[in-house]
């Protein structure tokens, strides 16, 4: 589970089942940040994966995201939520995109420290269980087909709700280290 997790929200992914993402995005304008060096060539060790941040249009980030044989590109955002940074990822839009074709948003605490970047994604199982405890307040959610988990609230309930519980621990999974290719 925590490398399924962290395919997605260690800068990126879409996997096959087990994730919490959202429809709406977790950032609004006047909470962007840019941060120039996040650019450059990242490594995980665990699991093993390497992503590259570009500066792209506006204030966000191209990411694309390698492990193993696959290859995974995002539109990325940096907004501020209290104290801590949290990475806004969305697919990258193509030239063969679908009328009901709906993006989805990855997010996780980004805590960055020169060339070591660690990444924690939301933990699935602590939201599965708060949802069918039905003790997951003031946010909604749902179950897609593929079992992810998905935050259907708009982007000021989102943002409160984050800013309500991002110092518990419970609510995050493992991090994920990366640190700067030279």
């Amino acid at each position: 589970m925590r490398a399924r997790l962290a395919l997605l929200l260690a800068f990126a992914c879409l996997s096959s089942g087990c994730l919490v993402i959202t429809l709406q995005p977790v950032y609004d304008d006047s909470a962007l940040e840019v941060d120039e060096t996040l650019a450059g060539t990242w490594q995980s060790q665990e699991p093993a994966s390497t992503v590259v941040v570009e500066r792209g249009e506006w204030k966000s980030y191209r990411v694309t995201y390698t492990a193993r044989s696959t290859s995974y590109t995002f539109v990325a955002y940096l907004t501020r939520i209290g104290d801590a940074l949290f990475l806004d990822l969305t697919p990258a839009r193509g030239l063969d995109e679908v009328p009901l074709l709906v993006p989805a948003h990855g997010v996780c605490r980004l805590q960055h420290d020169g060339d070591r970047a660690t990444i924690v994604p939301f933990d699935y199982d602590w939201f599965t269980a708060a949802l069918r405890s039905k003790t997951l307040a003031r946010v909604d959610a749902a179950f897609d087909a593929r079992q992810n988990l998905v935050l259907t609230s708009r982007t000021p309930a989102l943002r409160a709700w984050i800013l309500a519980h991002q110092k518990a621990a419970d609510v995050f999974g493992e991090p994920v280290v990366f640190t700067r290719m030279k």
